[in-house]
């Protein structure tokens, strides 16, 4: 993800920002309560159009749909 968009993101309340003292430096982005509400029924949907199009051509190809 471009790096405006995380700090966006970040300045929002959508993602955290963890940096850790490590070498390399490391820094890791989380969801938070704001976040998690507002993409993880997006990521839902989109996951389950996808299982529904899988099971769907499955039926196709074995003729029972």
């Amino acid at each position: 993800m471009a790096l405006t968009k995380r700090c966006a993101m970040e300045h929002g309340g959508f993602v955290s920002r963890t940096e850790y003292d490590e070498n390399p430096p490391r820094i890791a982005y989380e969801l938070t309560g704001s976040g998690r509400s507002v993409f993880c029924p997006w990521t839902r949907r989109a996951t389950g159009r996808g299982r529904v199009l899988a099971l769907l051509a499955a039926r196709k190809a074995h003729g029972s749909g």
